[in-house]
């Protein structure tokens, strides 16, 4: 028995150690109320809430909120008090504007405000030094706060399907990003002084109105996902072929005849995707000829 309990030891510490005590999500505010202090995780979805309960504010150990799918309209400035905060789910309500308090949220991570009726955020937002993910995409913002480039955690952007017609060139300074998605915007041009990225891994510019795409995307060192689908490219720069971990390049439906002479040195294009553009029975051959091991799409 001592040499079976020997041997079971290790494996019986273990095991405790790799279960830990699940996080209680709690659904309502009246339950939270009876232990406030142990509310850490708060899921309010689809409570037909028009205003943020100020009850939440007895929370003080929140970590996780969930208010999406409501119709909240109004958030006071009374109710950015969160010190602790580090995902806050926002998305799908009515929501018009995010009080300048919500600088108080220091701890914030993750935010989600997609599906709202916002024209813009705060420049106070740019006080988020931690915060990693920011959707705000289906909005209507045309212009992003000057100082954005002091969030220097942000990791994921996702703006599409608003009024964008132009970026802050301060958004260069957002080192750590890996994912930025500005499709379904109103983009002529690029500014390329903003593409220097060194993290980035996937771009999304589809549905925009772009007719060229800067040289300087060259820079974009790490991509591995570059979408263009539906704009106005004729070309792209002859600078692309220097994104050697490039994967994955989807241009369908623009106006793009040829493609760059040394479209061959994309040894790790796996999935070219060119439908709806007017490419000619030469080029095809061509380009096929350029990218043996990449699957073509005409």
């Amino acid at each position: 028995k001592h040499l079976l309990f020997i041997f079971l030891f290790p494996i019986l510490v273990f095991s405790q150690g790799i279960n830990p005590k699940k996080e209680i999500i709690f659904q309502d505010i009246a339950t939270s109320l009876q232990t406030p202090d142990e509310v850490t995780n708060l899921n309010l979805r689809g409570n037909n809430l028009f205003e943020m309960p100020s009850e939440i504010q007895n929370f003080n150990n929140l970590r996780h909120l969930n208010l999406m799918k409501n119709n909240i309209e109004f958030w006071s400035d009374s109710a950015t008090k969160f010190l602790n905060l580090e995902v806050l789910l926002f998305n799908e309500n009515e929501l018009k504007q995010i009080p300048n308090s919500i600088y108080l949220c220091q701890n914030l991570r993750k935010i989600d405000l997609s599906a709202n009726k916002l024209n813009e955020l705060p420049n106070t937002f740019t006080k988020l030094k931690r915060l990693k993910h920011l959707t705000i995409s289906v909005n209507n913002i045309s212009i992003l706060p000057e100082e954005l480039g002091n969030c220097k955690s942000l990791e994921v952007i996702e703006i599409d399907n608003n009024k964008m017609i132009f970026s802050s060139t301060s958004i260069s300074k957002l080192k750590k990003l890996t994912f930025l998605d500005i499709s379904y915007n109103q983009f002529n041009e690029l500014d390329g002084t903003w593409l220097h990225f060194p993290k980035l891994k996937h771009l999304n510019l589809d549905y925009n109105k772009l007719t060229t795409i800067p040289a300087e995307i060259y820079n974009l060192k790490r991509l591995e996902v570059l979408q263009i689908n539906f704009n106005n490219l004729k070309e792209l720069p002859e600078s692309i072929v220097e994104l050697e971990n490039l994967n994955t390049l989807t241009i369908a439906q623009n106006q793009i005849q040829f493609l760059p002479k040394e479209i061959g040195k994309l040894k790790n294009l796996k999935t070219l995707i060119l439908t709806g553009n007017p490419i000619s029975k030469e080029e095809i051959v061509r380009i096929r000829k350029e990218l043996p091991n990449c699957a073509v799409y005409f």
